[in-house]
């Protein structure tokens, strides 16, 4: 595990997280 800062994310995984969603909110368009 890498060291978290203060708020408990780092800027890569917000940054993963809004992208799967991004995904995730086209697969349900799109489908």
């Amino acid at each position: 595990m890498r060291p978290r800062n203060e708020q408990g994310f780092t800027l890569v995984e917000l940054i993963i997280v809004l992208v799967i969603v991004a995904i995730l909110m086209a697969v349900a368009m799109s489908s």
